[in-house]
């Protein structure tokens, strides 16, 4: 794997993974069109780099959301703000405090079920393989997109609860399927169940952590023993995937805040038509 792999493939992870855009879809686009797909060798070498990338990425939510991180982990409670009326369920500030850790937890519960059973099952290695799959999930994700903020500006706002947050956990479930945006499902669905702005896209970056942390020691424990990569490879590879990843989480909170979640959209119907396209030139 060259330096130029190294640079080109760390800026796809760090802006894919947080935009919603599906990471996996444009690392499958990425492929088929450099012609990755055939050489043996450059696959063996990206697999294991692409599970340590994951590590760059994570320390991006971290740097982003440490102050609400350490509210979590350090016990701070804020009283609610900005209720929605008649909201009679236990619900939660903007800011993140010591029921969000719980609710977290919750949330991947959900989340670690359903992504163990499509990997096991085999469905994710089947819609990995399947440009097809992987074309029409991303036409999905952008169709959340749209519903997502249709159905934010007629909400008034609720706050976060139990139950909504075992809904989010769900969506990031399904969410290991190629194609389908891990950020763009979860905001989606935190907006879809009525939550503010800003509670759907913070709880959607926090929830994710316990995820990426669990998804990324499987990885490295199955791949890393036999894998030969460069220790400078990845010391480069993290510090550039951390950086554009922070930079694109600012994106993505910006959007949500300010109504332009769904701008996104037509980028996705694009990479979801050129995938498709060359699902149909080479059989599917």
């Amino acid at each position: 794997m060259s330096i130029w792999h190294v640079v080109l493939l760390a800026t796809l992870q760090g802006l894919t993974e947080f935009l919603p855009i599906s990471s996996s879809g444009h690392l499958a686009l990425l492929e088929n069109l450099l012609g990755w797909t055939r050489d043996e060798g450059l696959q063996a070498a990206m697999l294991p780099f692409n599970a340590v990338l994951h590590f760059g990425t994570l320390l991006s939510i971290i740097a982003y959301f440490r102050a609400d991180l350490l509210a979590m982990l350090m016990g701070k409670t804020i009283s609610p703000g900005n209720l929605a009326q008649n909201d009679s369920e236990r619900i939660c500030s903007c800011r993140a405090d010591r029921s969000w850790l719980l609710l977290i937890l919750a949330a991947n519960i959900p989340t670690g079920i359903i992504g163990l059973m499509l990997e096991r099952s085999g469905v994710a290695e089947l819609a990995t393989a399947s440009m097809l799959a992987v074309g029409s999930l991303l036409a999905l994700t952008g169709i959340l997109l749209i519903l997502s903020e249709r159905m934010a500006k007629r909400s008034v706002g609720v706050g976060l609860c139990f139950w909504r947050a075992i809904f989010v956990g769900c969506i990031q479930g399904l969410a290991v399927l190629p194609g389908l945006s891990r950020s763009g499902a979860t905001i989606a669905a935190g907006l879809m169940v009525g939550l503010e702005k800003d509670v759907a896209v913070r709880f959607a970056f926090l929830v994710s952590v316990p995820a990426v942390i669990a998804a990324t020691m499987l990885e490295l424990r199955d791949l890393l023993p036999n894998a030969h990569i460069n220790i400078s490879h990845i010391i480069i590879g993290c510090t550039i995937a951390a950086i554009v990843g922070y930079a694109a989480i600012g994106i993505v909170v910006r959007a949500v805040n300010f109504g332009r979640f769904s701008w996104f959209a037509p980028y996705c119907f694009a990479v979801s038509v050129i995938v498709l396209a060359l699902s149909y030139r080479s059989g599917g």
